[in-house]
């Protein structure tokens, strides 16, 4: 769904570059239309109905089947949203008009590892020796406490690694000696 907005920034004109909205990566189309506002800024298009530069008005889904001559000449400049690169997600695009051209400025974030996995890639992570001595380590345990975390975690379907239950039951599996503790802070991390 479009956003219904219209969002102008007036800037004073200057030779020099001036800096234009800054639009949230998420909500940011594949392709951006913006307007010279004759001043040196530029406002963003949007909306079912856009005003353009000289004051006409057309439909803004009209705008991608305009050519690029036809936009350049009413003041129009379509920018294509830059693409994160992996492992990043597109936070927020700046754009600026200079010498008739508009840049897009991106921001970048990395996005963070899933904490959530599946209970086959949570035992995944366990090289075959520890997954033996656990399963020894359970059979001694006199409290069940080993062997009942395992059956929970393989039934769960899932791993929260942040979970401080999965987090007392490595503890558990440390003390018993079937993993190091370098190895259940290996594990842990997303």
């Amino acid at each position: 769904m479009k956003k219904i907005a219209y969002l102008i920034v007036a800037l004073a004109a200057t030779a020099q570059a001036q800096a234009a909205p800054c639009l949230d990566g998420s909500a940011t189309a594949p392709t951006v239309y913006l307007a010279s506002d004759g001043s040196g800024g530029l406002n963003v298009l949007s909306g079912p109905t856009v005003t353009l530069p000289d004051g006409s008005r057309t439909p803004y889904s009209s705008l991608p089947l305009w050519p690029s001559d036809r936009l350049a000449a009413v003041g129009i400049y379509a920018v294509t949203t830059p693409t994160a690169p992996g492992g990043q997600s597109l936070t927020q695009v700046c754009y600026a008009l200079a010498d008739g051209a508009v840049t897009a400025t991106p921001t970048y974030a990395d996005i963070p590892a899933p904490t959530t996995i599946s209970s086959a890639a949570f035992q995944g992570r366990f090289t075959d020796a520890e997954q033996a001595a656990i399963w020894k380590a359970a059979a001694q345990d006199a409290t069940g406490a080993i062997g009942a975390g395992l059956t929970k975690g393989l039934t769960a379907g899932t791993v929260d690694l942040t979970s401080s239950v999965v987090k007392t039951w490595m503890d558990s599996l440390v003390t018993a000696g079937a993993i190091t503790a370098d190895r259940e802070t290996a594990i842990l991390t997303p």
